[in-house]
């Protein structure tokens, strides 16, 4: 395994410049081993086989593991410089893809307002305020003691052809 590697995954900073130790460059530091990954995606697949299985809490709930199952299998075989992209092209299209139009275009901008907040350029203790208002205010709305522009509630999703019954 390359200096700097600790899991599958995982890695130390040290391993970015490879002068501190003599590691590898990080890129090389993001190889997967195909064997750990093999079990790691025999897992992946039981798990979603017994959401399937056992209809753990319905239809939507399977999709977003299948989607998860697939994106980490074409994340981990990705070249690292790569695997950012993937995963904020990967989130941005399946949040509306699960949720609906009109509920996923709204958690996807709120992520990325919240996100946007985190990286405002101000001082470290300013944005942390900025942050809690921004969740304390959300956290108004979902409560529903302040009216908000999104969806009360989130609708069932069908968006896979199961062929399972609904509860």
């Amino acid at each position: 395994m390359p200096a700097g590697v600790h899991e599958i995954g995982a890695f130390d900073r040290t391993a970015e410049s490879g002068a501190a130790t003599g590691a590898e460059p990080l890129a090389a530091a993001g190889r997967v081993s195909l064997g750990k990954l093999a079990i790691l995606v025999v897992q992946v697949a039981l798990a979603i086989a017994a959401i399937w299985q056992f209809q753990i809490e319905g239809r939507a709930f399977f999709a977003l593991a299948l989607l998860c199952g697939v994106g980490f299998l074409i994340h981990a075989l990705l070249p690292f410089a790569y695997r950012l992209p993937f995963f904020l092209v990967l989130s941005v299209v399946t949040v509306p893809w699960v949720l609906g139009a009109a509920p996923g275009v709204w958690v996807v901008g709120l992520t990325l307002l919240v996100v946007g907040v985190c990286h405002l350029p101000i001082r470290w203790s300013r944005r942390v305020v900025a942050v809690a208002a921004a969740g304390a205010c959300l956290a108004v709305c979902r409560a529903g003691w302040l009216a908000a522009p999104w969806p009360r509630t989130m609708p069932r999703a069908s968006i896979l052809p199961c062929g399972r019954s609904k509860r």
